[in-house]
């Protein structure tokens, strides 16, 4: 088996599922392009509104997250439709990348009367969005440390962007896909279970590092 560390939680709701899918889970705005976009769809049976907002990740971006708008910020959908939601900077004074933020989507349920209890339950939910350098190469250093059973490899972000660890297998064939992302000097450590070492580490750039 193997077991990581998690790095906090991807997203963050009610009880109540939210009726709704979005294209990315984990969101790129590459610094030399004007915008990125998502794409929202309705996958409930009823109109639902969406609120759209930008939260900044530390205290840096706290303060530069007003600059960073999505535009419609509001907007219906009926089921089965889409919208796309565009990330536009007001201006880019203080954006220098690499910069981490939160786009978050709040769902309403327009009809109260179909609702139980008459009640109208918000649903927000809150997805990475990574304002980065894409000329600037992710690196990480891969070692060894002890375990008490199994491998443990401990992964530290060297560079000054993100660094995606999308992969790993093992030499008997094991493989698991992963979605680690590591902000700088950021450190996650994997651990193996049952694995034979070397393991092959995919890291987004295309890079493979073996780690005996």
């Amino acid at each position: 088996a193997l077991c990581l560390a998690l790095l906090g939680s991807v997203f963050h709701s009610s009880a109540v599922h939210a009726a709704f899918d979005i294209s990315e889970r984990r969101i790129y705005y590459y610094a030399h392009e004007r915008s990125a976009s998502v794409t929202i769809t309705n996958s409930g049976d009823e109109e639902r509104e969406y609120v759209i907002n930008t939260h900044g990740w530390d205290d840096r971006t706290k303060e530069l997250a007003p600059k960073l708008i999505a535009y419609p910020p509001v907007f219906q959908l009926q089921p089965g439709d889409q919208q796309k939601v565009r990330l536009l900077l007001r201006n880019r004074s203080g954006f220098e990348a690499p910069l981490f933020f939160r786009f978050v989507i709040r769902e309403v349920v327009m009809d109260e009367a179909e609702q139980p209890n008459g009640l109208n339950i918000p649903i927000s939910m809150s997805f990475p969005l990574y304002y980065v350098d894409k000329s600037v190469k992710p690196e990480a250093r891969f070692e060894r440390v002890a375990a008490p059973e199994g491998h443990r490899i401990l992964v530290t972000n060297t560079s000054n962007t993100l660094v995606e660890v999308r992969s790993v297998t093992s030499a008997d064939g094991q493989k698991a896909k992963l979605l680690k992302h590591l902000l700088p000097g950021r450190q996650e450590i994997f651990e193996f279970l049952h694995w034979s070492p070397p393991f092959e580490f995919h890291i987004r750039n295309g890079d493979r590092v073996s780690v005996d």
